[in-house]
């Protein structure tokens, strides 16, 4: 599945609804290493097993608080693929979507689609 990506060695990137770092460390492994990867989750709990799990692979991944129903705290063109596996789900106002994308448009220059309604508000 991670070859449809196109993984290249030295891609950011940033994984949202992370959890408990899963899709993250996938990644870390699949590349060798050779990427920066940002995983963002709500729940401390999960984050906090992330981190232990960083820690016992002493893998440089960035675990950050990331709220899907909230602006996230990123500028734009800092990531070249943005994930979102199995949490898109719990995101409010699923209904009211556009391709805008604030706040994680990737260094390619093509935007991730997040949340926001019609006018582009979050």
């Amino acid at each position: 599945m991670l070859d449809l990506l196109k993984l290249q060695p030295g891609m950011h990137i940033l994984d949202v609804g992370c959890g408990a770092g899963k899709q993250c460390f996938s990644y870390y492994s699949y590349l060798k290493g050779q990427a920066e990867i940002t995983g963002g989750d709500v729940s401390q709990d999960l984050l906090g097993q992330a981190r232990q799990e960083k820690v016992k692979r002493d893998a440089k991944i960035n675990f950050i608080d990331l709220n899907f129903n909230q602006r996230f705290p990123l500028e734009d063109n800092q990531f070249d693929l943005a994930s979102c596996c199995f949490a898109i789900y719990y995101a409010e106002n699923v209904p009211l979507r556009s391709a805008r994308c604030t706040g994680c448009q990737n260094r390619a220059g093509w935007p991730c689609s997040w949340i926001y309604d019609a006018e582009g508000n979050e």
